[in-house]
């Protein structure tokens, strides 16, 4: 059995910041296991989504849209709220989230690519 271990706290900016930089050092040292969901797949990569309230939470980025006016939007599958029942998806202007460095972004699904989906919703 491998430890693991869960929390929930809201975080300032600096602090989500401090935080999406630690996990991405930990990943490119090898502390993360692989994983996967689904026979084969590995997770979407995790950004951090400023929603609409002003909140930032974690979520996977699912794809990558570009609307008619030639901005990119991103599909997230995320919490909008702590006391949400489940994950919605969401579609976000790409101004609106943080891609951590050194995540491998080039899988994600670009321009009606299907990558699955739960509940849909809007931030906006």
């Amino acid at each position: 059995m491998h430890p693991k271990f869960e929390i929930g706290m809201e975080l300032g900016s600096t602090q989500a910041s401090s935080l999406v930089d630690l996990c991405t050092r930990l990943r490119q040292e090898g502390f993360f296991a692989q994983v996967t969901v689904g026979p084969g797949r590995a997770p979407a990569p995790l950004v951090l989504v400023e929603t609409a309230d002003g909140k930032r939470r974690f979520g996977e980025l699912r794809s990558w849209h570009t609307t008619r006016d030639g901005r990119r939007e991103a599909d997230v599958l995320c919490r909008l709220s702590d006391d949400a029942p489940r994950l919605a998806r969401v579609r976000v202007d790409e101004s609106r989230i943080r891609l951590p460095p050194g995540v491998d972004y080039a899988t994600v699904p670009a321009d009606g690519a299907r990558a699955g989906g739960d509940e849909t919703g809007s931030t906006g």
